[in-house]
């Protein structure tokens, strides 16, 4: 019984990882292809603008959307009334954080010293109680385990909303290029998410549900409010003290690895959450879990990174051209911060399966300091300086949030360590081996084209050769999904 119940769950891990990866995978590409032809229309200082503006609303959507639909899947046994109940508690405080924004954007403004920022913020902070509502149905969709339903209706909403920023920059429009196709596909996401799930809300609402799930969201907004705004700070501190072009160079340069890193480590952080809950009472089978999936994501961000590292410099003139040069080293910076992000999410996930919000709570308030401590060094010199600050606590982030998990599931930080170091050292010979073949091919396109077979094929065989755990992970879960 208890074999099979364990193969059925991995079954519906993989199942599902794999719709959420392909939801994140094709959004994430196709919303990558429009932002490089919107990027050769517009300007770094158009893109610095719009970036400033998503300073404060992600800091708010981290505390409006993140808690209540966290809170309903966690809960082991949900009804319509608590469904509701969230929906409307939810709504509330996002509506009262939108009114903040929208009182606050003139003298965010004025800060900046540019009078376009107040009505680009006030437009674009609508957003919030929209993905407020958003965050019920994804709730919905990860209590059933669902996700194919995410993977259509964020696809479609990427693809439309793309158009409709093409066609905008295009003809002229600048900056609202960027905000149409930033609340077209929130909008129209919703939308498409809600046909699919047949979410009808109904006008009820428990004062005592509410509390007694509020008691385990509150602990995951702050957390989650704490950790965007510090997510934050960082283009706060570049966009305020250098220019937006500094931003703009700063945020294009992060965007390649994170649309890799992300993919996975966003496709984890819900499908991990869900099926962990479901366990939660089984400390050892969430220990193989996190183990196993550390493992096998590692095995394929660690090389992504490192062959992004190395080739950054023909990435960013291929698709952005020359005018974006200055975006390389961000993006070498963020090659290596990446390489951290998926093992943080895994072990923080973990810890909220349990419904240990309070933990997350504690790291985030222990961490916290450390990296503002990193960024007033940086602040000092230059905006790559604060890019590379922020890289460096990402290692200490990670020592952080491995702690717990040692006496909650039995798997330390330098067990952790050894399970992925082995992926972490094929993919940096490979990307040694990979910078010797540039020397030998002067045309851009063809060097990169070349790089990118050989990396492939020597980081497989040197796995294949030496018979990896990580790589006989991936291979089983590959045949698994096949």
């Amino acid at each position: 019984m208890f074999e099979s119940d364990t193969t059925s769950y991995k079954r519906k891990t993989i199942s599902n990882f794999s719709w959420r990866f392909a939801e994140q995978l094709s959004s994430r590409v196709v919303g990558l292809i429009v932002s490089i032809v919107i990027a050769r229309i517009l300007s770094p200082d158009e893109f610095g603008l719009v970036a400033l503006t998503l300073i404060f609303i992600n800091i708010a959507d981290g505390f409006a959307v993140s808690g209540f639909g966290t809170a309903l899947v966690q809960k082991k046994d949900t009804d319509e009334l608590d469904v509701n109940t969230m929906l409307y508690g939810g709504l509330a405080i996002s509506i009262i954080i939108y009114v903040i924004i929208f009182l606050s954007a003139p003298i965010i403004a004025s800060v900046y010293n540019n009078s376009l920022a107040c009505p680009v913020l006030r437009i674009m902070g609508l957003r919030i109680p929209i993905a407020s509502f958003n965050s019920i149905q994804q709730a919905l969709v990860s209590r059933s385990l669902n996700f194919r339903n995410l993977f259509y209706s964020n696809l479609f909403a990427t693809i439309i909303s793309g158009i409709i920023g093409v066609i905008m920059a295009v003809r002229g429009y600048g900056v609202w290029a960027l905000v149409g196709q930033y609340m077209s596909s929130v909008i129209i996401g919703t939308l498409v998410l809600n046909i699919l799930i047949h979410y009808k809300p109904q006008l009820v609402f428990s004062y005592s549900r509410f509390c007694g799930m509020f008691a385990f969201a509150w602990k995951l907004m702050c957390t989650s409010a704490i950790g965007a705004f510090f997510n934050q700070l960082q283009g706060f501190v570049i966009g305020l003290k250098f220019t937006p072009a500094d931003l703009a160079y700063y945020n294009r340069g992060g965007q390649f690895p994170s649309i890799v890193s992300q993919n996975i480590s966003g496709a984890l952080d819900s499908v991990l959450f869900s099926v962990m809950s479901k366990m939660q009472s089984d400390r050892c089978r969430i220990k193989n879990a996190l183990r196993q999936t550390m493992m096998t994501s590692s095995f394929v961000i660690f090389p992504l990174m490192l062959f992004l590292f190395v080739t950054a410099e023909k990435v960013i003139v291929i698709l952005l051209t020359e005018k974006w040069l200055f975006s390389v080293p961000f993006m070498r910076i963020a090659c290596l911060q990446e390489c951290f992000s998926i093992l943080n999410t895994a072990n923080l996930q973990a810890i909220k399966a349990i419904g240990r919000s309070d933990i997350s709570l504690k790291l985030e308030m222990i961490k916290k300091p450390f990296l503002i401590i990193f960024i007033i060094i940086g602040m000092q010199f230059n905006a790559l300086t604060v890019a590379l600050s922020i890289a460096i606590y990402a290692i200490v982030a990670l020592l952080i949030n491995t702690s717990p998990n040692k006496q909650l599931f039995n798997y330390g930080g330098l067990e952790q360590l050894k399970d992925v170091s082995i992926s972490f050292i094929i993919a940096f010979l490979t990307a040694i081996a990979t910078c010797l073949v540039d020397s030998f091919i002067s045309d851009i396109y063809l060097s990169l084209t070349v790089q990118t077979v050989f990396f492939i094929i020597l980081y497989l065989l040197l796995n294949y050769t030496f018979k990896t755990e990580a790589f006989n992970l991936a291979i089983k879960t590959i045949k698994e999904i096949g």
